[in-house]
């Protein structure tokens, strides 16, 4: 006998909050990485470190 779909349980249903929870984690994720970027830029970490470097004595 075929079943119909929309004849889900209660406890079967996903509850409320794992919709907010999922969200949540995926902004705080984006978030993280856009911090983890910003920082990387700044430090010069994909120009190969260290762009000025104050040296006043050439050998």
């Amino acid at each position: 006998m075929a079943t119909n779909r929309n004849d889900v349980s209660p406890e079967e249903q996903n509850p409320p909050w794992l919709g907010f929870a999922k969200l949540l984690f995926i902004v705080i994720l984006t978030l993280t990485a856009f911090l983890l970027t910003r920082s990387m830029v700044r430090h010069h970490f994909f120009s190969g470190g260290q762009q000025n470097r104050h040296d006043t004595t050439e050998p």
